[in-house]
């Protein structure tokens, strides 16, 4: 766990944490150094202070197990508390055959792990659930005289997470149909969603050539879905890759929030 710098003040049975530096999967319990009594726990992150995950298997802040009975927790959030961002699909590859899927894009992680603990937040802040990644663009190729090019698939744009802004999905080319193989332009991928709302889908190659990615989704948002070529549309709609589902910004496991107040929240509360 990277911690950032952290003051810790214990009056009587009240322990006050203060995060001052960016931090990534912080534990609750091991910050207020693990007490054996119950306590009042206040734990501030200060304003421009990010907390996240670095792996949507863990949140970006864990508030822990094994607290004494009694124990009241209270997080204050000035700045971001957030999960890690989904990672986008790959495009489809190039192969012999000149067509091949992309793959979906990952979800998100999650902002908030409350372990089953009644907790009060002050959020002024914001508390966001990583956004989920784009699907990859499927891949095709163009005919010019006499020659078969393959042209893989665009990526996916990452979701928004601690670390990485939510990502527009990868262009793809577009060429005319055979035999000519005239270039057209580039297709541009689903645009990345700000917080709140998930990335754009991509637009369809309707000629040959690959398809683009789908973008990133912002804080609490999906992935968009990623694009088909030509050949898809009419022979394998069912390639159309999905984007990553949206991080909750609070799992709660049998826990409970008082909040005072909400802020800003991206992403499911369950």
């Amino acid at each position: 766990m990277s911690c950032g710098a952290v003051m810790t003040m214990a009056v009587g049975l009240t322990i006050n944490l203060t995060i001052s530096t960016n931090a990534s999967n912080v534990n609750l319990r091991t910050l207020a150094g693990s007490p054996t009594l119950p306590a009042r726990v206040i734990v501030t992150i200060n304003p421009g202070v990010i907390v996240g995950g670095t792996s949507t298997s863990a949140p970006g802040f864990d508030v822990g197990t094994g607290w004494p009975a009694g124990t009241k927790l209270t997080i204050i959030n000035n700045g971001i508390i957030c999960g890690s961002g989904g990672a986008g699909g790959a495009g489809g590859p190039s192969t012999s055959s000149g067509v091949a899927p992309g793959s979906n894009g990952s979800p998100g992680g999650a902002a908030i792990w409350l372990r089953g603990n009644a907790v009060i937040i002050e959020n002024n802040g914001i508390i966001g659930g990583g956004g989920g990644g784009g699907g990859g663009g499927a891949s095709d190729g163009y005919r010019s005289p006499g020659t078969i090019t393959d042209i893989p698939g665009g990526a996916g744009g990452a979701g928004h997470g601690y670390g990485q802004a939510a990502a527009n999905g990868g262009s793809a080319p577009e060429y005319d149909s055979d035999p000519s193989g005239t270039f057209l332009g580039n297709l541009s991928g689903g645009a990345a969603g700000v917080d709140g709302s998930g990335g754009s889908n991509a637009q369809d190659n309707p000629d040959f050539g690959g398809a683009p990615g789908g973008g990133g989704g912002g804080f609490g948002g999906i992935g968009g879905a990623g694009g088909l070529t030509g050949f898809d549309l009419t022979n394998r709609p069912d390639w159309r890759t999905s984007g990553g589902a949206a991080g909750p910004a609070v799992i709660a496991s049998g826990g409970s929030i008082t909040w005072n107040p909400v802020g800003a929240v991206y992403g499911a509360v369950a």
